[in-house]
């Protein structure tokens, strides 16, 4: 009794009603027998033991073997269990596309609904790895304008802004002061580089999805203080700033 209740169990999970496990399993302990015989062995009521007879021969664990009355056998266990996973997994494929492409959005909508606006940076260490972060999500645009831009932000650029460049995107460097020349000559390979006074610290915009504002008090030229937003309307405002600045700068030529 134990062993049949834990097949028919298992046989449920093979997409088998309590029914049509007990129907297969008496199929399989006469090896062929008419529809009410299989009634009084699985104990299966006669007014649905028909209807389950089609069910199992609709899912190919059953065939008819002829004669009157009609009398059923039994389809080989691993050819009837084979074709019931088959059918799982397609439909478990099935179901997982229609969930994904469903839940996705609501998932993606409230954490959107709960990511903070802007982050506030502090210490060099900290605005650095932000920038480092920011830089390399790019995908097809890359801004930038600081104050001074040191050999260590060039590192940071130069990798990135080759891989842009590749693709067909833009890097756009937009400087206070043209220090370093000879890693801007570097620079200038993969990205336009330009010039202008800025009144402000700096930034450097992502795609449009992305800006950290750097915070510089005057003469200071290590970031210490930085924000980060991911908000629309922030990084929109940066960027038209910064087109409106890098249409009244002029090109850096380099000897």
């Amino acid at each position: 009794m134990e062993v049949d209740d834990r097949l028919r169990r298992d046989l449920r999970l093979m997409n088998l009603t309590d029914y049509e496990a007990r129907t297969y399993l008496a199929l399989l302990t006469r090896g062929e027998a008419t529809a009410k015989e299989l009634s009084e062995v699985g104990g299966v009521p006669q007014s649905r033991v028909y209807g389950i007879i089609r069910s199992l021969c609709n899912k190919g664990w059953a065939v008819e073997a002829g004669g009157r009355p009609a009398r059923y056998k039994p389809t080989h266990p691993a050819i009837a269990i084979e074709a019931s996973k088959n059918r799982l997994l397609g439909r478990i494929d099935d179901v997982t596309k229609v969930l994904i492409d469903e839940l996705t959005p609501l998932y993606e909508a409230r954490v959107d609904r709960e990511k903070p606006d802007l982050w506030i940076i502090r210490g060099e260490k900290e605005v650095i790895k932000s920038i480092r972060e920011v830089v390399s999500n790019a995908k097809r645009q890359l801004s930038l304008a600081v104050p001074y831009v040191s050999k260590e932000l060039i590192d940071i650029i130069y990798p990135i802004a080759a891989l842009l460049r590749e693709r067909g995107g833009s890097v756009q460097v937009l400087l206070g002061s043209v220090g370093d020349s000879q890693n801007l000559r570097r620079l200038s390979l993969v990205a336009e580089i330009r010039e202008r006074e800025l009144t402000f610290g700096g930034g450097v915009i992502c795609d449009t999805t992305e800006v950290i504002l750097i915070i510089l008090t005057k003469g200071e030229r290590r970031p210490s203080l930085a924000i980060h937003s991911a908000h629309a309307g922030l990084t929109n405002l940066a960027k038209n700033y910064f087109d409106l600045l890098w249409a009244t700068s002029s090109s850096v030529v380099f000897d």
